[in-house]
């Protein structure tokens, strides 16, 4: 089932699917510039800078929405849901500049029995921004098949939970010194953090399908 919706509206959803492809370019952008890290030993200053724009980006396209939403687009029960799937959204972008500034800035040095776990994690990350995605997509092509996506995030966010709790335990359970552990684990821990935001999104999400369904 397909929802009908005006020119205005057809204008803010544009800019809903952008903002939302641009989650999967962060996740992505992320992605590369930690495997590159772990390669080089070093921060790639250009994909640091990738980062730093896709969320740039976002931001504008966050502010076009909202000031959209304001003007009268869409009725009242679905503009506070826009509203809130978007800012929501666009924390994901937020937090994924945080991480790569963490590891720009104080350069962790993370042991190689960690590294491909961590790949492993922001894999996650790629799959749920994926799977979010094609949720918001269908969400105005066919409805009928947002929760199944809805449930594929749900999924991918408790794979993640159990990999960050295992890697928790296998940092704490090395000889490394304090220091160094808290820092590896400040690296895990904000890269979890991208996928309950998305998880998050993706509720926002099914509310406003709930309404849309009405």
């Amino acid at each position: 089932m397909a929802f009908s919706f005006g020119k205005r509206e057809r204008y803010v959803i544009e800019n809903v699917l952008q903002h939302f492809k641009l989650t999967i370019d962060g996740t992505n952008a992320l992605k590369d510039f930690i495997e590159s890290y772990f390669l080089e030993d070093k921060v790639s200053d250009e994909l640091f800078l990738k980062i730093a724009g896709i969320e740039k980006k976002g931001d504008n396209i966050r502010r076009s929405v909202i000031l959209d939403l304001h003007r009268g687009s869409f009725i009242p029960e679905l503009r506070e849901g826009f509203h809130s799937l978007v800012e929501k959204n666009d924390r994901t972008l937020n937090k994924i500049e945080t991480v790569s500034k963490i590891i720009s800035f104080q350069k962790p040095v993370i042991i190689p029995e960690l590294r491909k776990d961590i790949i492993k994690q922001v894999d996650c990350l790629v799959r749920s921004a994926e799977a979010l995605n094609k949720a918001v997509e269908f969400l105005f092509e066919d409805m009928d098949r947002v929760n199944e996506y809805i449930l594929l995030v749900e999924k991918i966010e408790h794979e993640e939970d159990e990999l960050e709790a295992e890697m928790i335990k296998k940092l704490f359970s090395t000889e490394l010194p304090l220091e160094r552990k808290m820092e590896t684990k400040e690296v895990i821990v904000n890269i979890g953090d991208i996928t309950d935001i998305i998880e998050d999104t993706s509720d926002i999400l099914e509310v406003i399908l709930l309404k849309m369904s009405l």
